[in-house]
């Protein structure tokens, strides 16, 4: 009895392997032994796997190929279609020159705290002037056309800017670190 169990079982296993191309089965394999790790990510990946091997068993006339991947599609979208999956919240990127700096006019000789935070720099009097910033150049508008700071980032140190305001005064500005 035993061995008609086995041999059962042998059969069944080799039938439904033989329903299977190759290409499915190992691309399946592939899949479910991914499913531990980003399964969003695994899922679409696999998903566009299927529809190109449903593709080439079509264009190869290979009607039982193509019948045997489409009906995993199914099973995938039956399966996973209906999961609720949440997509976190994107979040800005702090910019790299968020934090606390000390400028030094070469003008006055003074120093002057500024902070810079997403895109703005606040000023010693309060206000908060927009910043652009292109590559390693950071332009502040102080009341733009007439107004401005232009400085680089020294691609040594990026804790330090050098630059020029719209005088002509050289200003250089140093990260402070706590």
């Amino acid at each position: 009895m035993k061995r008609i169990i086995s041999l059962f079982l042998l059969l069944s296993v080799h039938v439904s392997m033989a329903e299977d191309p190759a290409e499915l089965v190992k691309l399946r394999a592939t899949y479910d032994k991914s499913l531990r790790g980003e399964f969003q990510k695994v899922g679409k990946l696999y998903h566009g796997r299927l529809v190109e091997l449903k593709k080439s068993y079509m264009q190869a006339q290979n009607l039982e190929g193509a019948v045997a991947v489409d009906a995993e599609i199914k099973k995938l979208r039956e399966t996973h279609g209906k999961m609720v999956v949440k997509v976190a919240e994107p979040q800005r990127k702090a910019s790299p020159l968020d934090g606390a700096w000390i400028e030094k006019n070469s003008k006055t000789g003074k120093d002057v705290p500024r902070i810079f935070k997403g895109g703005k720099m606040l000023t010693q009097y309060g206000g908060w002037l927009k910043c652009s910033f292109k590559d390693d150049t950071v332009v502040v508008d102080w009341g733009l056309p007439k107004y401005w700071v232009k400085m680089k980032i020294n691609p040594d140190n990026p804790d330090v800017m050098e630059g020029v305001n719209q005088d002509g005064t050289k200003l250089t500005l140093t990260r402070l670190k706590w």
